[in-house]
């Protein structure tokens, strides 16, 4: 379950738009300026159960650190063991997400997608270090890590604008993923039905994409997830909790402010 859980949310969550430009009705941050969250998935794969993660922190000066943590439940835990962690340092400036560094501790029976990626974009080149192997990769426009270009997407919804194709840096590659359309659905929250568009997002040469739903009410955040592959339906992510903070809040305002939850 490591790759389906890690890689599918992780990148997740990552992001995506509305079909019509619409007024945004982000309740935790303005379009150009992300709010921190915290959102809670349980992750279902086949028998399987685990728990994924993603929390935004921020700090001062436009800089933030996300968070993105998969723990697997039962017998996969004993297959699987640990937990992974993903963790990236990002700014923004005029509005835009700006990568810094990014960090994959897969705590598992094995280490073999840890991964540390540097952005250097002085000199233009992300060092990246995966499978203990380093590459230089260019920085060429626009690249992300994975986990921070979730925020770059939600940011683009709130804008009234498609989501962009994204190009990030991951296991030594830069990677291309873009998004389609799928119109709009209402579903079962926690709070009661929501109102979501979905997007399809698929890699370039992948033939596992990712359905996601973004909730324009709750600024956007993806509040379910459900990979395929070769068309068949493999992993799910169901929201169990989440909390919003305004976009001023620092960390520790973080850990208190409880939009709503599971109870």
């Amino acid at each position: 379950m490591r790759k389906a859980s890690t890689a599918l949310l992780t990148s997740l969550l990552l992001a995506a738009h509305p079909l019509t430009a619409e007024e945004p009705v982000a309740a935790a941050a303005d379009a150009l300026t992300p709010g921190g969250f915290v959102i809670n998935y349980e992750a279902r794969f086949a028998a399987f159960r685990g728990e994924f993660t993603l929390e935004l922190l921020q700090g001062a000066d436009d800089d933030y650190r996300i968070r993105a943590t998969s723990r697997a439940r039962g017998l996969a835990r004993m297959i699987r063991g640990g937990q992974s962690v993903e963790e990236a340092h990002f700014s923004v400036a005029d509005g835009n997400v700006i990568s810094r560094t990014y960090k994959l501790d897969d705590s598992g029976k094995s280490a073999e997608n840890d991964t540390e990626i540097n952005f250097d974009w002085d000199a233009g080149i992300a060092n990246s270090v995966y499978e203990q192997e380093l590459a230089e990769l260019p920085l060429e426009g626009e690249v992300y890590d994975r986990i921070s270009a979730d925020v770059v997407t939600m940011m683009d919804l709130r804008s009234g604008h498609e989501p962009r194709t994204l190009y990030i840096a991951e296991k030594n590659a830069i990677r291309e993923y873009t998004f389609e359309a799928k119109g709009r659905e209402t579903i079962d929250f926690l709070t009661g039905e929501l109102d979501t568009v979905k997007y399809l997002r698929t890699r370039t040469g992948s033939s596992r994409p990712i359905m996601i739903w973004y909730a324009p009410e709750l600024g956007y955040l993806p509040v379910r997830m459900e990979q395929f592959k070769h068309g068949k339906s493999q992993v799910t992510f169901t929201t169990k909790s989440y909390s919003l903070a305004e976009p001023s809040a620092a960390p520790e305002v973080l850990q208190t402010v409880s939009t709503s939850s599971a109870e």
